[in-house]
């Protein structure tokens, strides 16, 4: 079998595990169940514009996604039945299926981009696959396990993950401090993502992909000061204009829409309440530290966050630089990423899934450090201060004992379901083990079978992050 086969027959099992979420694992979690009830309250009302729960007004979150539920419900459950496991995790499966086809398609064209201007032509075959991004994030825990899961944050994601693409492509085709304008259509596709997020989620739709913009842009500045720094977003803003102010018009035209049908209520409800709300107080006991979701990336894909960090300290162990076409043409993924986990670790509410689009920006920079790797001989080599080589040997200790823990995780529970691990977990995760169980045959070996699997990227990632 070709490695181009392999390829692609790995990316289908895949694809078939998350799949098989759909079938096996009823609605368990407090969200699953409500977002499932709230669309079948409305499939059964025939109400689409304001979400019931037990027949109460439900102005938490727009009808957005519930409408996603409801369109698969009625496409393959019985008329006047109630909505169905698999019509409620379907829509999630499709949008995490449609942002790892964009990391795919784009991937080729982003790397061609690196190449020619670099003058590269020697990558690897593996390197140069759709499927290698699409691999590095199957890597990761929470994305996978997420995949068919009742929640907003795939379809959230699915209309982010354009817009990390366009504007990573459009800083590599810049001049080194600014992106290039985007064209009609990429102006179109900005607005459209952005837009989109913000009818799923609200205003962070608008609110992260600038704070990423304004991050990257600051990055550009080689000689810091307040005047240059004023210059270089004055520039981007007038190139980025279009895109904001058309995600603005069509984000503003929905809730409008909504504002029509629901009234003031769910203005006040959703904006004031629930979302603004949520970064001042904790909600609904979902607290944390500001160190939280930095530690739910790094334990959540260890295997990935492994390859990452062995990357980035074998450049520092073998004092090479940093310089490969400059951090501010190729690293935007990583400012998306910092922009993300800084906004969230400011607010008071956390939750796991709130890292769901950051992972489409981590697959994308490990492919880029992937392309560094594969290019290193043409890296301007630095002198390795003491500090850099204890940095680069703390950040590889982590990164393994993060997944190692992962690893041993899959397994004990596959071996042993929820009687060893409760007593080291909060009182809702031994909640949901205890509502899950007895666990299945299938569902522990599947646990199993997952653990093996990701210690089988972790050996592989360990032998890259190893070569000479």
């Amino acid at each position: 079998m070709s490695s181009s086969k392999g390829l692609w027959l790995t990316a289908a099992l895949v694809v078939a595990s998350w799949a098989s979420i759909m079938f096996q694992v009823p609605t368990f979690d407090l969200d699953e169940s409500l977002y499932r009830r709230l669309a079948e309250e409305m499939k059964l009302s025939g109400e689409y514009f304001i979400p019931t729960w037990d027949g109460k007004p439900f102005y938490e979150k727009p009808p957005t996604y519930f409408w996603a539920i409801l369109l698969a419900s009625r496409l393959f459950d019985p008329r006047d039945a109630p909505v169905s496991i698999f019509a409620s995790r379907l829509p999630s499966f499709l949008f995490t299926l449609m942002a790892v086809a964009c990391l795919g398609v784009f991937w080729p064209r982003f790397l061609s981009s690196l190449e020619g201007r670099r003058s590269i032509t020697t990558y690897p075959g593996w390197l140069r696959h759709p499927t290698l991004p699409f691999l590095i994030y199957s890597m990761a825990l929470l994305p996978g396990i997420g995949a068919s899961s009742v929640l907003l944050d795939p379809m959230l994601t699915a209309f982010f993950t354009p817009v990390l693409l366009v504007f990573s492509l459009l800083w590599l085709e810049g001049d080194g401090t600014h992106p290039r304008r985007p064209g009609r259509g990429e102006v179109l596709v900005l607005a459209i993502g952005m837009a989109g997020a913000t009818a799923v989620k609200g205003l962070i739709g608008l609110i992260l992909p600038a704070l990423a913009v304004l991050l990257h842009s600051l990055s550009a500045c080689d000689a810091w000061s307040p005047w240059r720094a004023g210059r270089i977003l004055w520039r981007v803003i007038q190139g980025l204009m279009a895109s904001f102010v058309g995600a603005i018009l069509i984000a503003g035209g929905f809730y409008l829409l909504i504002h029509w049908k629901a009234g003031p209520r769910f203005d006040y409800e959703f904006f004031v309440v629930h979302h603004f709300g949520r970064g001042a107080v904790a909600m609904q006991g979902h607290g944390g530290s500001l160190w939280y979701h930095p530690g739910v990336l790094l334990l959540g894909g260890a295997a990935l966050s492994t390859l990452l960090l062995l990357l980035f300290s074998k450049s520092v162990s073998q004092g090479r630089g940093t310089a490969f076409l400059g951090y501010a043409r190729w690293g935007f993924p990583f400012s998306w990423t910092v922009a993300f986990l800084i906004f969230y670790s400011a607010s008071s509410t956390k939750l796991p899934n709130y890292t769901w689009p950051v992972w489409p920006a981590i697959s994308l920079g490990v492919c880029v450090l992937l392309a560094r790797l594969a290019s290193m001989e043409d890296i301007a080599r630095e002198p390795r201060g003491r500090l850099g080589g204890v940095f680069a040997i703390a950040l590889k200790g982590i990164a393994y004992f993060g997944s190692i823990v992962v690893i041993a995780a899959f397994l004990v529970i596959g071996l042993t379901a929820d009687q060893l691990v409760q007593p080291f977990v909060n009182s809702k995760v031994q909640t949901v083990l205890s509502s899950a169980g007895p666990w299945p045959v299938t569902v522990r070996v599947a646990l199993i079978l997952v653990g093996v699997f990701v210690a089988a990227q972790f050996y592989a990632v360990a032998r890259i992050g190893s070569a000479p």
